[in-house]
């Protein structure tokens, strides 16, 4: 006697109960509760899974009864966790199907975005033939990430301002650090403990080395990671 219903729908939106009997008084309820109200049809919009009755009495003594129980579906939620260093980009790309559309938290609605923020991000995915939606939640992470020594291989100390001084071409994000330059005879020339170091080009003794190939070593620690680095830089125009 019940018609009208789809027989599941999605959480917060309603469905509309009707009934076949056309003629007659009608009395709507929830089975076991309370009576919500008369018509020949009724818009209810229950949180979860409820059973409702219809009540029509045609004439005194003719009464028909119906039953049908609503079942509500609930948006599934997955969660992703994507880790990015500083300056990279991270791509967030939700689930594929034919014929899904897309709605993302800041706007876009395709199916992948593009983030370099950190924070929490979720697109709403609908499919056809289906009631709810998929939510898919990001979380983006931006960690400083580490950054292993990068030195240059040549420099002139020559005072003209130009490529002076010795230096990384990114500092380090190194919890310790050392560095030591020796000479063609191993004597010690440089050293330092500072990842920003710039070095001169004077020797310990703060006099300009002579031009040549010297050697480093350098000792880095990066959380648990000790890692050491050695080569070679030539000095030009130095006295």
């Amino acid at each position: 006697m019940i018609r009208g219903l789809t027989p599941q729908y999605a959480q917060g939106s309603s469905v509309t109960l009707s009934t076949t009997q056309v003629n007659g008084t009608y009395q709507w309820g929830v089975v076991g509760a309370q009576v919500i109200g008369g018509g020949q049809t009724k818009e209810v919009t229950p949180d979860t899974a409820t059973s409702y009755y219809v009540r029509v009495t045609i004439s005194p003594g003719c009464t028909s009864f119906d039953t049908v129980t609503v079942f509500v579906e609930y948006p599934i939620l997955t969660y992703d966790t994507l880790t990015i260093c500083l300056d990279e980009t991270a791509t967030l790309v939700a689930d594929t199907g034919q014929n899904y559309s897309y709605l993302w938290s800041s706007g876009e609605t395709t199916q992948s975005v593009t983030k370099t923020e950190a924070g929490d991000y979720y697109v709403d995915i609908s499919m056809p033939n289906e009631i709810c939606f998929t939510t898919q939640n990001f979380n983006v992470i931006v960690d400083t990430c580490y950054v292993p020594l990068s030195l240059p291989n040549v420099f002139t100390p020559n005072g003209d301002g130009i490529n002076d001084g010795w230096q990384p071409f990114v500092i380090g994000n190194f919890d310790e650090f050392e560095i030591l330059v020796y000479n063609r005879w191993g004597t010690l020339v440089y050293k330092t403990t500072d990842k920003a170091f710039v070095w001169d080009g004077k020797n310990l003794g703060g006099k300009l080395v002579s031009d040549g190939v010297y050697y480093y070593i350098a000792k880095t620690k990066y959380q648990d990671k000790l890692q050491d680095f050695n080569g070679t830089v030539t000095v030009l125009d130095g006295k």
